[in-house]
């Protein structure tokens, strides 16, 4: 009975130190700064994600934070935040474990990317209301193609519409190239869809017809963000 005793003493000293040092551990947790760029190519971007998540990966109690800063260059932040949604969702990548945060216009363009241990705090990363509004003289210019090739940008219609409600008198013009009336509605349909959250009296579509090679019988479409004439 006293070796019994004694084995069970030493027992259940060995799992309370373990559960102190795991407690331990987890109050000494911090954050930590994986990866830290500026300007890339898409390519280079995908593959910093990938090892993001690897990262994340390595430790299931994890959440990931990607925060977004820098001006004047709204578009590229944009293209940011929305490859970074087109690379979890093609690569089938967990969503919940990263939260994105747009960051202060100011400074160079630079994303970071932030792996935060179950039980630590999150750095204070001081959120900021990115500003839409169009530059004085903007010209219209593409926002969006479904023909872009290796980034892709499926969530593209929130800042779209964030555009389109920033800039009164702004309006989104979608160009659909189709080899026939049948996929042009097809496409049409689809691309209203997509919308659905803008009003309609600020959205106009346009058919273009293409040669049916290479294209067969399908179509695409550009979404343009086209500023009011002064």
């Amino acid at each position: 009975m006293t070796i019994q005793r004694t084995f069970s003493r030493i027992l259940i000293g060995t799992c309370l130190t373990a559960l102190l040092g795991l407690s331990s551990s987890a109050q000494n947790a911090k954050p930590v700064l994986i990866d830290e760029f500026g300007n890339i190519p898409c390519d280079d971007y995908l593959a910093r994600v990938d090892n993001f998540y690897i990262s994340l990966g390595s430790d299931p109690t994890a959440h990931g934070y990607a925060v977004i800063s820098g001006f004047p260059y709204l578009r590229r932040r944009l293209a940011y935040d929305l490859w970074l949604d087109g690379a979890v969702w093609s690569r089938r990548f967990d969503p919940d474990r990263i939260t994105k945060i747009r960051g202060k216009e100011i400074g160079d363009i630079r994303m970071q990317f932030w792996l935060v241990p179950g039980g630590a705090e999150p750095p204070k990363f001081d959120p900021s209301a990115w500003n839409f509004t169009f530059a004085e003289k903007s010209k219209p210019f593409v926002f969006h193609s479904e023909m872009e090739q290796i980034c892709s940008s499926p969530t593209f219609t929130r800042p779209y519409k964030e555009y389109i409600d920033a800039n009164l008198g702004s309006r989104g013009h979608v160009v659909i190239y189709a080899a026939s009336q049948r996929s042009f509605r097809k496409t049409l349909q689809e691309a209203k869809e997509r919308l659905k959250g803008i009003p309609g009296k600020r959205l106009r579509y346009f058919f273009v017809r293409i040669d049916g090679s290479p294209y067969g019988d399908n179509s695409y479409a550009d979404y343009w963000l086209v500023p009011k004439r002064k």
